[in-house]
């Protein structure tokens, strides 16, 4: 990626040991599983990165509820469980490369939403990117290829 992250913060999960950056500027929420009272998540774990406009960038579930084995089973546990039947006439599906795992990126310009799932311990690391969130200096989906390509896992 051409984007210079050097400035850049860094999440770092220390139990599942996987970390990734996000812009200077922008804010990030985390919850465990229950939290935020008003409406807790599911997950085992929630990450929200917020723009600076504090519109929602993107977030990270992790995800301990199904026994994810290899990216293979991952894939398909992926696309059964969060993407439904119809999923192949909404999503572009491509090949990716995050750290050193072979997954798959999914596109969907209805959703406006880049999901690429991970797995790490068998747990779900899944990162959702919101296409729809504005800002002036780069492209959402630049942006979204500089974080993936900061993973640590």
């Amino acid at each position: 990626s051409d984007i210079d992250t050097s400035d850049w913060k860094t999440y770092r999960n220390e139990e599942l040991g996987f970390s990734f950056r996000y812009p200077e500027g922008w804010k990030m929420r985390e919850y465990k599983k229950g939290e935020p009272k008003s409406d807790p998540t599911p997950f085992r774990g929630l990450i929200e990165i917020l723009n600076k406009q504090g519109e929602l960038a993107f977030f990270v579930v992790v995800d301990d509820r199904f026994e994810y084995i290899d990216v293979q089973n991952l894939t398909n546990k992926f696309e059964e469980n969060y993407l439904g039947d119809s999923f192949k006439e909404r999503w572009d599906i491509q090949s990716v490369q995050v750290a050193d795992i072979y997954t798959k990126k999914y596109s969907s310009n209805k959703m406006i939403r880049m999901v690429v799932p991970l797995v790490k311990e068998r747990n779900l690391i899944a990162v959702y990117w919101n296409l729809s969130f504005s800002d002036i200096e780069i492209r959402p989906e630049e942006m979204f290829d500089a974080v993936l390509d900061s993973f640590t896992l």
